[in-house]
């Protein structure tokens, strides 16, 4: 999946993950997600890689987009981790669902 702008810039977000797991639902709001972040090329990566586990752990317990993600789930997803640090990195990135 890859958007393009006015000149040579092409995004795609298979630059930065790997996609597969994901329905389209999924990779397109990633995608946009992606559009919308304004930090290094690192910290994209790892938002998308935090994103993406999220992704592929929803559709592991039905859902198919972000959209339908509550708290309930949330809390689930985080419980599997131990650190702060870790569950930290994730809420960071899961603020703007």
């Amino acid at each position: 999946m890859e958007t393009t702008f006015s000149g040579e810039l092409k995004v795609q977000l298979s630059d930065y993950i790997k996609t597969n797991g994901l329905n389209q639902i999924m990779q397109d709001t990633l995608l946009d997600y992606l559009l919308s972040l304004h930090v290094s090329e690192l910290s994209k990566e790892q938002y998308l890689c935090r994103l993406r586990k999220f992704g592929l752990w929803l559709g592991e317990n039905g859902l198919r987009s972000f959209a339908n993600a509550k708290k309930a789930h949330i809390n689930c997803f985080l419980a599997m981790y131990n650190k702060n640090n870790t569950k930290n990195g994730y809420l960071t990135t899961l603020i703007p669902f």
